[in-house]
Order: structure tokens, then sequence, then C-alpha cells
């Protein structure tokens, strides 16, 4: 059975167009793998954002949460990646600033 994953964009009002592409990619990568739904909410308190999401992920039945800022950019190889752990919760290291290009 296919894994029912929601990815949660908290912001409080839109997203970087890096972070679209980025979710783009992950979905094309992904789509033979998992079920994807795509929750957006917005809110000046993240954390509110955050629980609102993962309720409307509770409601939807997804078996994985993951989430992405706003303003992220990562491969499109990464939820293949964090689902290859077998694990219930799996994080990674995000650094406080991008490395120069």
């Amino acid at each position: 059975m296919r894994p029912r994953v929601a990815i949660c964009v908290p912001s409080l009002s839109t997203w970087d167009a890096q972070t679209g592409c980025a979710l783009f990619s992950l979905g094309i990568t992904s789509a033979s793998t998992a079920d994807l739904f795509i929750i957006t909410t917005r809110h000046s308190l993240v954390s509110l954002a955050r629980n609102t999401a993962v309720r409307r992920a509770l409601a939807i039945g997804a078996d994985f949460v993951l989430f992405v800022d706003a303003d992220m950019v990562f491969p499109g190889d990464a939820l293949n990646r964090l689902l290859g752990h077998n694990q219930d919760i799996v994080g990674v290291f995000l650094p406080d600033e991008a490395p120069a290009v």
C-alpha cells in the first residue's frame, strides 16, 4: 500500500518561487511511490499554522507529514530518501545560512 503523505507548508502569506519549484520536482519524483497532498496554512504564528496543518493531515488520513517552510529548497528525491529510512520520525539538518554559491 502506498503511503499517504501530507506536505504541510505553513506561511505568513506567499511561498518563495524556488520552494514551489522544489515541491513540483518532489511531486514528480515521488508520484510513483506515495500519494501526496499539499496542505497550506497561513498564520502569523507558525505554531498555530503547523497545528492546523496537522489537524488537516489527520482528517485526510495521512500516514506521514512532511513540513516544508515557505522559503526552503531541497532536492526532488528528498521525500523518497526520507521514506527510505523506514522510521516513524526522520529529521534533517538545516543550517542557519545557505552555503555561498
